[in-house]
């Protein structure tokens, strides 16, 4: 069966992607694979600047919250991943992060 979009997401521009997926899910996984295939940030995301880079306040593997936001260029990113078991166990864990 093939995937199918989920409703309300947009998929016509990699910031409207963001601002959907941001709205409609807690966290996402943010990869950046041709940089390095094996890892992911995972995260709330807190905007895209102006030199088009995602702010991403990161949660850690303990569920624990960064106080400072992860700067990636989003020409960069190849891929996020919303929902699942590691993502929403951190959440519920972690739950949502501190405003700063």
């Amino acid at each position: 069966m093939n995937p199918q979009p989920l409703a309300g997401i947009d998929l016509d521009s990699t910031t409207g992607l963001i601002t959907t997926l941001t709205k409609a899910f807690p966290l996402m996984a943010v990869y950046i694979e041709k940089i390095d295939p094996h890892l992911c940030h995972i995260g709330r995301a807190r905007g895209i600047t102006r030199k088009k880079r995602l702010r991403l306040q990161e949660i850690g593997p303990a569920a624990d919250w960064a106080l400072l936001c992860s700067a990636n260029r989003t020409k960069d990113i190849t891929r996020f991943d919303v929902g699942g078991g590691h993502i929403d166990a951190l959440h519920a864990v972690g739950g949502d992060p501190p405003e700063g």
